[in-house]
């Protein structure tokens, strides 16, 4: 097994006019849907594309804490700067990211967590209390869940980490 997951690599300041998808993650290209998406709409276009599915779907991008209807709204208008950019469209590709791009870890999580999402939004629309009652009395444990899946994808983050020359202490750095 192995032990560094880097299954999309983001450069530090991203911006899609400067930073081609395929450049930082040449080997997405040969699975099928990141196929048929650069044959439908070329390769500049299936690029941004493919930063924002990453933006909206993967447990690293900053806005994966916002609401998923509000990060897909965010990234449409901000990122791709395309207001009414049809995501319905591109369902095959939200449907494949997670398996392709994230590690066993981290798309585990993922799948809990839009479980849970999607729990919760049932409950807020429900005017069924004994289904909020229910929700509520397994909460804890639903959290502890959650808590447990996203510690070990973070374990698995920091397992993987490499120490680099500048991350490394220099010779005059105190010895503990």
């Amino acid at each position: 097994m192995q032990d560094n997951y880097t299954f999309v690599n983001v450069p530090p300041s991203l911006n899609k006019d400067d930073h081609d998808f395929f450049e930082y993650n040449p080997e997405l290209r040969y699975f099928s849907c990141i196929n048929t998406l650069i044959k439908s709409v070329g390769p500049k276009i299936a690029s941004d594309i493919m930063w924002a599915t990453y933006l909206i779907l993967d447990p690293d991008s900053k806005f994966y804490a916002q609401r998923f209807d509000v990060r897909k709204h965010n990234i449409a208008t901000n990122f791709l700067k395309i207001p009414d950019f049809d995501w319905d469209a591109y369902d095959y590709l939200l449907t494949c990211y997670p398996e392709i791009s994230m590690s066993p870890s981290k798309a585990d999580y993922y799948r809990i967590r839009n479980l849970f999402n999607k729990l919760l939004g049932d409950v807020e629309i429900t005017e069924d209390l004994s289904k909020v009652q229910s929700f509520l009395t397994t909460l804890d444990r639903t959290y502890s869940g959650l808590d447990k899946s996203e510690l070990r994808m973070v374990k698995e983050k920091e397992k993987g980490k490499e120490v680099r020359g500048s991350e490394q202490p220099g010779k005059l750095a105190k010895r503990q």
